[in-house]
């Protein structure tokens, strides 16, 4: 394993690789997973996932140096999910991102996951602002990005759902 990797207490949050397509394919099909993201149709099979691996997440790596990072829960060694900061080209920010099977929610991992990354982005990358597009229906969302320190600045609609954008000044 090459590229970046942080560890915190019960998880290793690193860049994806191929071989994580099946965990990628697993937590982009599972509707619930995917219900307030509003990607939810974009992997519909192992191809769709080892593409966003090979066409998206690893070439930004490449490109500018950050992107989504697999979250590998420490004691099963299995890829949980993604956590991560993504520079929205359209818009020029840096968004984060997360997302985790459900059997994981409710054990402070998405919140543990956030924390390295934010702390990584801060010292690593020297970015100062970073962002977070929430469905206004994820409250379990919004009340992570609210301890993390976000501030909601805006709302607005995409594809008929609403959603809260969250600023951070780290």
């Amino acid at each position: 394993m090459t590229g970046l990797v942080i560890e915190t207490e019960r998880l290793i949050i690193r860049e994806f690789q191929l071989d994580d397509a099946n965990a990628v394919f697993q937590f982009s099909t599972c509707p619930i997973t995917t219900r307030f993201t509003g990607d939810g149709n974009r992997v519909k099979t192992l191809k769709d996932a080892q593409h966003i691996i090979s066409n998206i997440w690893l070439k930004e790596y490449n490109a500018i140096g950050y992107s989504r990072l697999a979250v590998v829960e420490k004691h099963s060694g299995n890829v949980i999910g993604f956590c991560g900061i993504k520079y929205l080209n359209d818009e020029k920010i840096n968004e984060l991102g997360y997302r985790l099977l459900p059997q994981y929610w409710g054990m402070g991992l998405a919140l543990e996951a956030t924390t390295a990354v934010l702390l990584d982005t801060k010292n690593r990358l020297s970015l100062s602002n970073v962002y977070a597009d929430i469905n206004i229906k994820n409250l379990a969302s919004i009340k992570l990005i609210n301890k993390l320190g976000f501030k909601p600045i805006n709302h607005f609609e995409d594809d008929g759902e609403r959603y809260t954008r969250f600023a951070h000044t780290l």
